[in-house]
């Protein structure tokens, strides 16, 4: 509050508290998760808006704790400082054993902040990979060092990200829900289970172009309320609810979602159309990791600063969602979801909408050949006012890129 300016561009430290944080009762929670049966990996998450500035300016100017703008906009940091900041997460989250990654989910992913996104990951990467063994990243637990991941929307990035960004320990996590957004109550109307199916079948058509043969992915889904699946909105009362004040009821549960996003994971014709790019196998090292799930809270509020009180339900997974997951889940590892090995021939359509010219295309999971279908084929069809509202999904980074690899 004294200083009011400190985090804009250039930041000033130390009155711009540029550090990252693992609260005490958050590092003991990894330590009791760790422990318990069946676990083998707990993920620290790296959370921030890095426009939380002009959210608050969007809902009424309602700076409740009166902090100023002292958002993560990395593009206020120097290179010296990113790298800084990059470095003390490292000696912060690999002090231990407990943790086997850290998450990233610095939002949003917009040109205006894409080039300090990709340095500060990239950097977080490489500190995590740890190859002078510097920050006990590397070490005998982890001869590999530790993995970073990258919350985004695959119709936002290309291989770029997968390559130069998170590298060989990297992976990202796809978001399944949020997706192209109405206009309506602010833009937080509801999709009703049908559209968000409709568009998480539309979505999938971006992880290959993002992944190619060598990136990592899970796929994030809706296991209680985001802020597009939900079953009940209740803004708050004056100032703090924006564009968003009007209460809204879904007739649909969540365990319906779930449901629905099993229906398509699991879909042949998904299976098809993809090469069985969700067979996840780790004998085969299969780029699919699996499913990540959104969420399991107390409180689901946007924007998410800790006065605003924009609420979603349910904030934690019925157990009618968790009987569809211990049913469901086990079909992406038990053959349900892989294309069978004698299928890889050269009229099979391959994962970016291709056949494979040569059988050998295919033993990299991924069609280097001559594509025989179509680019206007290739995607999923899209509702017209998805394009007339949100633009042309054959113009974003990744649809460049896939209509680019089918005209080989």
């Amino acid at each position: 509050p004294h200083y009011p300016h400190a985090c804009g561009a250039p930041a000033q430290s130390p009155a711009c508290n540029i550090s990252v944080f693992f609260d005490p009762v958050n590092s003991e929670a990894a330590m009791v998760y760790g422990e318990a049966e069946g676990v083998t990996s707990v993920v620290a998450l790296l959370d921030g808006r890095l426009d939380g500035w002009q959210q608050i300016e969007a809902y009424n100017d309602y700076d409740g704790c009166k902090f100023g703008n002292f958002y993560p906009n990395l593009n206020n940091l120097t290179d010296a400082q990113r790298t800084k900041l990059a470095q003390d997460l490292g000696h912060l989250y690999c002090k231990d054993d407990t943790l086997t990654a850290v998450q990233v989910d610095l939002e949003p992913y917009k040109p205006l902040y894409e080039d300090s996104i990709n340095d500060f990951v990239m950097k977080v990467a490489t500190v995590l990979r740890d190859e002078s063994s510097e920050y006990n990243c590397r070490n005998a637990k982890y001869p590999n060092g530790r993995s970073a991941s990258y919350f985004t929307f695959a119709h936002s990035q290309t291989l770029n990200f997968a390559k130069n960004v998170l590298g060989p320990n990297g992976y990202f996590v796809f978001s399944g829900y949020d997706l192209y957004p109405k206009p309506e109550d602010g833009g937080f109307m509801y999709n009703n289970v049908t559209e968000f199916g409709q568009k998480l079948r539309y979505e999938l058509n971006f992880i290959r172009p993002a992944i190619g043969d060598i990136g990592h992915f899970t796929v994030a889904l809706p296991f209680a309320a985001s802020c597009h699946e939900y079953e009940q909105y209740k803004p708050m009362h004056g100032d703090g609810c924006g564009p968003a004040c009007e209460p809204l009821t879904n007739s649909a549960l969540m365990h319906e979602y779930v449901q629905e996003a099993f229906d398509v994971l699991l879909d042949p014709a998904t299976t098809s159309a993809t090469g069985g790019l969700f067979c996840l196998s780790k004998e085969k090292a299969s780029q699919f990791l699996g499913l990540s799930w959104w969420t399991w809270t107390h409180e689901m509020t946007y924007p998410p600063m800790k006065w605003f009180a924009n609420d979603f339900f349910p904030v934690t997974p019925s157990q009618a969602s968790l009987n569809i997951l211990k049913t469901n889940l086990p079909k992406l590892s038990d053959g349900t979801t892989c294309i069978k090995d004698d299928a890889c021939s050269a009229t099979t359509g391959r994962p970016n909408g291709c056949a494979c010219a040569h059988k050998d295309d295919c033993a990299s999971e991924y069609c280097n050949g001559k594509c025989a279908t179509p680019p206007e084929d290739v995607f999923a069809a899209a509702p017209a006012s998805w394009v007339k509202v949100y633009g042309d999904p054959r113009e974003t980074p990744a649809g460049k890129q896939m209509l680019a690899e089918v005209a080989l």
